[in-house]
């Protein structure tokens, strides 16, 4: 039955197109709304800044300072071997020498009493 606004297919057809842009506008801007949650929820200081006032802390400033050290009058020492009251060493210790092949087995248990 034809109306003066037209059939009932066409209707539907309008509907659905309105209905398709309108659920991709609200699609979008869901997801802008959840990105902007997101935002805030990761970063609270963000949340502040727009919405409060926003303090920075203030950063002191630095001061270098340098230490002139007294010169010394007496002539220079020379260090020691040894140090820490220890005895000289002559004899260096073992080198660590690596295997050349890779056992297959274990070596044999020595049985202690």
């Amino acid at each position: 039955m034809n109306t003066l606004r037209g059939s009932d297919r066409d209707i539907g057809q309008q509907r659905g197109v309105k209905r398709s842009r309108s659920f991709a506008v609200s699609v979008a801007v869901h997801a802008v709304i959840a990105m902007a949650l997101v935002r805030f929820l990761i970063s609270p200081s963000a949340f502040t800044m727009i919405f409060g006032k926003h303090r920075s802390v203030e950063v002191p400033a630095e001061r270098i300072g340098f230490l002139r050290l007294p010169k010394s009058t007496s002539p220079a020492v020379q260090g020691r071997s040894g140090g820490d009251n220890l005895p000289i060493s002559r004899t260096p210790a073992p080198r660590v020498i690596a295997p050349s092949a890779v056992p297959t087995a274990l070596p044999p248990v020595q049985e202690t009493p």
